[in-house]
């Protein structure tokens, strides 16, 4: 190749980030709810919703990230018109 990326090598790679990057955050959700499922102390259960709410933002700024990152590639790697 002459420096070109090939496409479906870039889309698998971004595929391949965009989960890794998901995974920390959303199992954290994951076990945040199963303990508030299991919890039955009303203060416990406060600090689950608390935990929740710090934890649900993480995928959101995440993907905001990932996309603003492809988008600026994708523009630097248009040519000039």
């Amino acid at each position: 190749m002459t420096g070109e990326t090939d496409p479906l090598l870039l889309a698998s790679q971004l595929c391949s980030r965009l989960c890794h990057d998901m995974l920390s955050p959303v199992g954290a959700l994951s076990n945040g709810l199963e303990l508030l499922a299991d919890e039955q102390d009303p203060q416990m259960r406060q600090r689950c919703f608390e935990l929740l709410e710090q934890s649900a933002p993480a995928p959101l700024y995440r993907q905001a990230l990932l996309q603003l990152d492809a988008e600026t590639r994708a523009a630097v790697s248009e040519p000039d018109s």
